[in-house]
């Protein structure tokens, strides 16, 4: 599903997919996995879906990237790819608003 949203689609869809990752995450899920690819930030393709998110839908993201690794046990890869994500991508989003 994700990977054939828009970016007004991705927009739409995409609060509720974090929160059902925070509440429900599962390494083996195809939802969660799902959500952490297109949460990634690294493919072009992928960030081309970030266009029409707001500034502080951004930050949003970049902190809930930033922190949810102390909030949820996240597998071993998973962790990975979203800690890289939230390095090279996200954690610009940041940098005038902390």
């Amino acid at each position: 599903m994700l990977a054939h949203l828009d970016p007004a689609g991705f927009r739409y869809y995409i609060p509720a997919l974090m929160l059902r990752l925070l509440d429900n995450y599962d390494s083996g899920s195809m939802m969660s996995i799902g959500t952490i690819h297109a949460l990634d930030g690294r493919s072009p393709s992928r960030v081309r879906r970030y266009s029409e998110l707001s500034d502080p839908q951004r930050r949003a993201i970049a902190r809930y990237l930033k922190v949810l690794p102390t909030l949820i046990d996240l597998g071993t890869e998973d962790r990975t790819r979203l800690q890289r994500a939230f390095e090279r991508f996200w954690s610009k989003f940041l940098v005038d608003a902390e």
